[in-house]
């Protein structure tokens, strides 16, 4: 049971924490064209896309926040077994 769970939880670290870093760093300027340089353009944060993209992101990271230590949480507890 706790496979799909530190699954889940690698998933949504390593798809909203970067994609979160990345937009903080374009919102406050440090990297206009993306943490690899590799945009075409300037983000353009006047745009919904971009506010939306980072809301998603943000989703992403905040269950990253909870899931993590859930699993690490729910592979210590004591497995209770029934006795027939």
């Amino acid at each position: 049971m706790w496979l799909p769970l530190r699954f889940g939880a690698a998933l949504l670290v390593v798809r909203g924490v970067p994609g979160l870093i990345e937009d903080l760093t374009m919102v406050t300027g440090l990297t206009p064209y993306g943490l690899l340089g590799l945009a075409e353009r300037p983000a353009d944060l006047a745009s919904g896309t971009f506010w939306t993209d980072m809301a998603v992101d943000g989703y992403f990271s905040a269950g990253a926040v909870v899931m993590v230590p859930l699993t690490v949480l729910h592979r210590r507890l004591p497995r209770v077994t029934e006795n027939a």
